[in-house]
């Protein structure tokens, strides 16, 4: 028979799960999908469970440099054009304004991209302002590609800042070639007063796929190059909590003693203000993945079903690889193989009646 003090200490334990959401009990999982043969632009159902909720379903700005039809009459190498109604503010606004190009020359696209952001020989191969709805997370990713080696020399240039749409120069998220750091002018450096340092690590003259999100709620942040931490975590708590809700500026920013002016070219930057993403990589196992295409949602993300459009990037065609969905904690699911098939866009394909023959008897 059980005593009063017995019960007491079973009932707690018993109501504990009943308390916890069924969704924080679980990493994401994927069950099935419409589709595992996969084409460049194709609408893909993937079902599951734990994926969460995602209140807008499409990320807040997607710039893959083809799909702005700011840039629909834009000759190769024209200069990106800026301001309202276009995808980014400004450009190199401490070098002319004027340095981003609009590239389509072949030999310098990623995969299946027709055109890609480019800048020669500047220190200012950025591009400035867009801005998102805040939440207290943030994340993006993009492509970056250097002609030499941006870590050489003692400067201190960046990557990419962040900041809060209110206040965008005293509340600052900054990721340099050696550092990274979150800043108030108020309260100063936010990692117990000092900047946090790595190198760039990535591989010159090749593609890069650069990776920053920040959580408001933990106050901390991760950076990855290639799918490998240069900043796992890292705690930004001896500041007061804010969102960033501003790309304050993306690409190559030169500062500090004699910054290099090189070239470089930018492409396929996304940015949302979650962490919950579908990814396909080239690895069967996330942590070990060096190559990540991010798929773009559509109209559907509910806990058990995702939506999204397939974004074959640099994965070559027929190639295997491994679809990925991961939560509003970044925790991904398991992974599902798929292959990249011919043709773009998913649909049937149309066979043309046959011409030019004749019955031989």
């Amino acid at each position: 028979m059980k005593t009063k003090r017995t019960l007491q200490a079973i009932v707690p334990s018993l109501l504990i799960p009943l308390l916890v959401p069924l969704g924080a009990l679980a990493a994401p999982s994927i069950t099935s999908m419409s589709n595992s043969a996969l084409t460049n632009g194709q609408v893909v159902t993937i079902s599951g469970s734990g994926f969460g909720t995602k209140s807008t379903v499409a990320p807040q700005f997607w710039d893959t440099v083809e799909n702005q039809t700011a840039y629909s009459s834009l000759a190769n190498g024209a200069t990106v054009p800026t301001g309202s109604g276009k995808p980014w503010e400004s450009q190199c606004t401490w070098d002319g304004g004027a340095c981003v190009k609009y590239s389509t020359t072949a030999s310098e696209q990623r995969g299946l991209s027709t055109a890609t952001y480019r800048a020669t020989t500047t220190t200012q191969g950025l591009l400035e302002g867009r801005r998102i709805t805040g939440t207290n997370k943030i994340y993006v990713s993009w492509w970056w590609k250097p002609a030499s080696n941006p870590v050489t020399g003692d400067h201190s240039s960046k990557f990419l800042r962040l900041s809060n749409n209110a206040d965008v120069t005293n509340k600052t998220f900054s990721w340099t070639q050696m550092q990274d750091y979150i800043y108030r002018t108020d309260q100063g450096y936010c990692q117990n007063g000092a900047a946090h340092w790595a190198n760039w690590n990535g591989n010159v003259n090749q593609w890069n796929f650069h990776e920053v999100w920040i959580d408001g709620a933990t106050r901390t942040y991760t950076i990855k190059i290639n799918g490998k931490a240069t900043a796992n975590n890292v705690s930004w708590s001896s500041c007061t909590a804010f969102n960033f809700d501003y790309v304050w500026m993306i690409g190559w920013d030169g500062g500090g003693n004699s910054p290099p002016a090189i070239t470089s070219w930018l492409d396929d930057i996304y940015v949302d203000n979650t962490l919950s993403r579908v990814m396909i990589c080239d690895n069967a196992n996330f942590s070990s993945a060096t190559k990540c295409e991010m798929q773009i949602p559509t109209t559907t993300w509910t806990d058990g079903q995702v939506q999204v459009k397939v974004n074959q990037g640099g994965f070559p065609t027929n190639s295997t690889a491994y679809l990925y969905v991961l939560d509003a904690n970044g925790s991904p699911s398991a992974s599902k193989q798929i292959t990249f098939g011919t043709g773009d866009g998913g649909g049937t394909a149309t066979i043309a009646p046959p011409s030019g023959l004749k019955v031989v008897n």
